[in-house]
């Protein structure tokens, strides 16, 4: 049982030193690894099978390149007895040369054939012409159609009514003789001669019954307002009190008091009326309650959302977006310069992480990249910086100012490697100013500043 312990953790330290992912051992992450070096193997046993396949796809080409080399051969020989015949076709050309140049002289076939394309094209757009003006009368003439047959429905419907009329004149005059006199023509004509708006006179007409009627009514209200009175207990007598001098006398008092009583109706529907003003307000501010909490409910919940007193919550989330945007431009940066990183965001903050892909998409900080690593992110972000700031502004060179001469030999010749895949692949020129020996001697054409004595002057020098 030890032995079998010590051999697996001797298998364990082994594979520690040929998987370079942390924590793989972890319960939590040995699923996933397990996972990955699945597919890993999946994808080992499909290339020895291309492997096998090429091989035996090898073999059919050998077989094939046999057979084209004996077709080669035979091909050699047909070839000669082309070139024989090329010589006498050339002949052919050349008396096919000159009976053109007898049949169309200075004037080239490409020439006539231009002329003929320009006389077709002529052609071309003067039919064109006549069709749009063809078209331009169809739409005309189905529009007439349409009104033709507009006016011939008006027309049917115009006779139709004439003819209802007519039947409802007819019908009108035979009731009215059979109620009246008859009417005679002479004063049909005369009535129908008759310049007054027969429809002003029933209107006329209608209102003078109207008014009758309400007339009438009237009177017999009053007649009923009459009779009951003349039925009332209490109405004056022939007594001295209700004489008309007694009567006469009262009435300053009783004026007095109406008086009284038409001034307290009055300042009674002063206040009725300043109530209903009051009420009417009140609704007013109700309504201007309801539409204060509705607003107050949507800038509550803006003020949720990205709202607060300094603005930083909605400073934050427009920085993130334009993060966003700048980690998405500087990431296709990084693809050119080196395939093997992208940079990714931490969720709900503004923290760089980088993704090796090399190493199954680990994620580490941007803080534990080397040297040149942080040069190479660096560069990227700072591209991608400048295609965000204007779409339209094209770089198309780049100065960079040392920066790098601490690096060791591994992350400068990644330095070195990126900034000629930026010139190769972007199309972008860069430049280096530097005082290190170690980058002078890599970076080819150089331009040198050499003092001349101690006079304070120097000298360029390309190189």
């Amino acid at each position: 049982m030890k032995n079998s312990e010590a051999n697996l953790e001797s298998f364990y330290k082994s594979l520690d030193d040929l998987i370079t992912m942390a924590g793989w051992r972890d319960e939590d992450k040995i699923d996933e690894f397990t996972k990955r070096l699945g597919g890993h193997y999946k994808h080992w046993l499909d290339i020895n099978q291309s492997i096998t396949n090429g091989e035996q796809q090898q073999a059919v080409l050998n077989t094939n390149i046999s057979n084209v080399l004996n077709n080669l051969k035979l091909q050699e020989s047909d070839t000669n007895e082309c070139r024989s015949k090329c010589a006498q076709l050339k002949e052919l050309l050349t008396q096919r040369r000159d009976e053109m140049q007898r049949l169309f002289g200075d004037d080239t076939p490409q020439g006539l054939t231009d002329k003929l394309q320009s006389k077709i094209d002529e052609c071309t757009q003067l039919q064109e012409q006549c069709q749009s003006i063809v078209d331009n009368l169809d739409k005309t003439l189905q529009q007439t159609q349409g009104e033709y047959s507009s006016l011939q429905h008006n027309l049917s419907q115009m006779e139709e009514n004439l003819r209802t009329r007519r039947t409802e004149l007819d019908v009108a005059i035979t009731q009215f003789n059979s109620e009246n006199e008859p009417l005679q023509q002479q004063e049909l004509e005369r009535i129908f001669e008759d310049a007054r708006d027969w429809q002003a006179l029933r209107t006329e007409i209608s209102a003078c019954k109207d008014r009758k009627l309400l007339a009438n009514q009237a009177m017999n209200d009053a007649e009923q307002a009459y009779n009951a009175w003349q039925a009332q207990a209490d109405r004056p007598s022939a007594a001295e009190g209700e004489q008309p001098d007694a009567l006469n006398e009262l009435l300053p008092v009783l004026e007095q008091e109406l008086e009284q009583r038409r001034r307290d109706k009055s300042e009674v529907e002063k206040k009725l009326h300043r109530h209903n003003e009051c009420i009417k307000d009140a609704e007013s501010q109700c309504k201007k309650l309801d539409l204060a909490k509705e607003n107050a409910t949507e800038w509550k919940r803006l003020d949720d959302l990205f709202g607060s007193k300094t603005g930083k919550k909605f400073r934050d989330i427009a920085q993130s977006y334009t993060f966003s945007l700048l980690v998405e431009h500087a990431n296709f940066h990084l693809r050119r310069l080196t395939p093997r990183y992208e940079l990714s965001i931490f969720s709900g903050s503004l923290m760089l992480e980088v993704v090796d892909h090399d190493m199954l998409d680990e994620r580490r900080l941007v803080n534990s990249l080397s040297g040149g690593e942080t040069f190479v992110v660096s560069l990227a972000l700072a591209l991608g910086l400048a295609s965000l700031s204007n779409t339209t502004l094209n770089i198309g060179s780049l100065f960079i100012d040392e920066g790098f001469g601490h690096l060791d030999e591994k992350s400068l010749a990644m330095v070195l490697d990126a900034l000629s895949a930026l010139e190769d692949n972007l199309g972008r020129k860069v430049g280096v100013v530097s005082h290190t020996e170690q980058i002078r001697e890599q970076v080819f054409p150089q331009i040198k500043i050499v003092k001349k004595g101690t006079g304070g002057s120097s000298t360029i020098e390309v190189e």
